[in-house]
């Protein structure tokens, strides 16, 4: 009688711990999949912020370009005394030194959303990794049980169900 006891108690505390580790195994699958949804957004915005950097780039040198020649334009209005025809270039090289000021400031902008965003996704790859050892270990717990299960059937003293209870209790706990 002791046995059977024994079983239903081992049973239910076996149970119990078969349904917990099944639920938090059910809950780590939907954190992995919104971390990894997270990981393919950061990814699509690395290109995005990558892309926009080279466009800014070939704007910026583009612009250093027209300023290099309103600025020899303006030498040359200088050398010619043509007031003018100096103001007009004077006017020219400022916008366009403005101008490349304001895409130098929006590279450094979009450099430092990169670095942040790549910072970002290792972060979550870490939690990546981290999820799966934890789901890893949560199967390996569902398995013992399983095995416990079988085992406990094999049983023959009261003190091995002692040593059984006391250790799935443990289990449970964690």
């Amino acid at each position: 009688m002791a046995q059977e006891t024994w079983n239903t108690e081992l049973q239910g505390v076996l149970d119990k711990a078969s349904v917990s580790l099944n639920y938090s195994i059910d809950h780590v699958v939907e954190i992995r999949e919104e971390v990894r949804t997270g990981v393919r957004d950061m990814e699509k915005d690395l290109r995005a912020l990558q892309q926009e950097v080279l466009e800014v780039i070939e704007a910026s040198e583009s612009v250093a370009e027209a300023y290099r020649k309103a600025r020899g334009n303006l030498a040359r209005a200088a050398e010619r005394k043509d007031n003018g025809a100096q103001a007009k270039a004077y006017e020219e090289a400022e916008h366009f030194m403005k101008l490349k000021g304001s895409f130098e400031e929006r590279e450094r902008n979009l450099r430092r959303r990169r670095d942040e965003v790549e910072r970002e996704k290792v972060r979550l790859e870490r939690i990546l990794a981290r999820s799966e050892e934890t789901m890893s270990k949560l199967r390996l717990a569902v398995e013992i049980l399983r095995n416990r299960l079988e085992d406990m059937n094999q049983l023959g003293t009261e003190q091995d169900y002692k040593m059984v209870a006391l250790a799935l209790r443990f289990a449970e706990q964690e």
